[in-house]
């Protein structure tokens, strides 16, 4: 039996197994996000494989609530700022109300634009491994509201530029016209080499916003509140003549709030480390399937990436415009695997160390 014949009945057999999995259809979609497409073109009739899946698929989940409670933090961050406004002082109070007031404001939106700004980029790989296996999946946000998030994401006025917005757009475009026009798995080479400069610039973006606005803005705000909040309490102390036992409790309590926003800073450095390492793996496909061919021409990139009207879209779902690229090879594939099995080597650590932070 050649490989390609293989790889068919592999995915046949996969998408049998996946229908009796008993966690909910998300959890799988998010699998595909981390465990690249050449599990299903490859891994073929292996049990082992099939449970190795599975275990990767519950790991994904926890990766998808860590990364929502990274965006969330962008709000909690600030709250627990504000709550080190020491109300002894004459007028606190108010600072504190109004500080929690801007908290709402401005940080609880920031961090709904942030959980889009992720997912962008999660359900992109979505698609991507449900296009390797032929399989379809639902994505619940509209362009609309996508692009809407992406212009205005600004943590601590950090932003994404134009360019990295444009690239964002034209990455979710492709997953949502492909869930209407049938993309199929022969317009996988051709995803791949399309997609990937916006894939690279919307990374950087994310990485930036993230770096400059969460870590470097939000949470350098929360550790250096701490610190003058304890140094002005132990000042306090000093003047009534505290006794060391107490002085040492304080301590006791100042490191621990700072060890906790350590902790938050280390799991930001992780998430980074993941989408870098994602970038990478998309960088790395698309050197394997360009090989020494040209690249595809923008007008051939167009039908992947270019902005439509989503309305007009969803008039049309059939995939019969659409022309097929070549299939890929056997010694692709085997390229594929290695990159693959590298990607995963990397990352699993990276997602338990993201999950243990919160």
């Amino acid at each position: 039996m050649n490989s390609l014949k293989y790889s068919g009945m592999c995915n046949r057999v996969f998408v049998t197994k996946r229908n009796r999995m008993k966690y909910k259809r998300k959890t799988w979609g998010i699998f595909l996000a981390l465990v690249p497409s050449s599990l299903m073109l490859i891994s073929c009739g292996d049990t082992s494989d099939l449970k190795a899946a599975e275990k990767y698929g519950l790991m994904a989940a926890e990766f998808e609530a860590s990364t929502t409670k990274l965006a969330d933090d962008i709000y909690n961050s600030c709250i627990r700022r504000a709550q080190y406004i020491p109300l002894q002082a004459p007028g606190n109070d108010a600072k504190q109300e109004e500080a929690i007031q801007d908290c709402n404001d401005l940080n609880r939106p920031q961090a709904a634009n942030a959980k889009k700004a992720n997912q962008v980029l999660i359900n992109y790989m979505v698609a991507v491994g449900q296009l390797a296996s032929d399989n379809t999946v639902k994505f619940n946000e509209s362009l609309v509201n996508i692009t809407k998030a992406l212009n205005g994401l600004n943590i601590e006025a950090i932003t994404l530029n134009t360019d990295q917005v444009d690239a964002g757009v034209g990455i979710a475009n492709f997953f949502i016209d492909w869930i209407t026009r049938e993309f199929r798995r022969g317009n996988l080479k051709q995803a791949i080499l399309c997609t990937d400069d916006s894939i690279q610039s919307y990374s950087k973006g994310l990485t930036n916003v993230f770096q400059e606005g969460y870590i470097d803005g939000i949470l350098e705000q929360e550790s250096d509140r701490i610190r003058r909040y304890y140094e002005d309490y132990a000042t306090v102390m000093r003047q009534r003549d505290a006794i060391d036992r107490e002085f040492r409790a304080l301590e006791l309590e100042k490191f621990q709030a700072i060890d906790a926003s350590l902790k938050r800073r280390d799991a930001a450095y992780t998430y980074l480390a993941i989408i870098n390492k994602t970038a990478e793996f998309h960088g790395g496909l698309k050197e394997i399937f360009a090989g020494n061919e040209p690249l595809p021409t923008p007008t051939e990139c167009e039908q992947y990436l270019a902005v439509k009207d989503e309305s007009k879209i969803s008039q049309s779902s059939s995939a019969d415009n659409w022309e097929e690229s070549e299939k890929l090879t056997f010694s692709e594939l085997q390229q594929v695997s290695k990159i693959a099995a590298q990607y995963q080597e990397e990352v699993m650590p990276l997602i338990r160390k993201l999950d243990d932070a919160f």
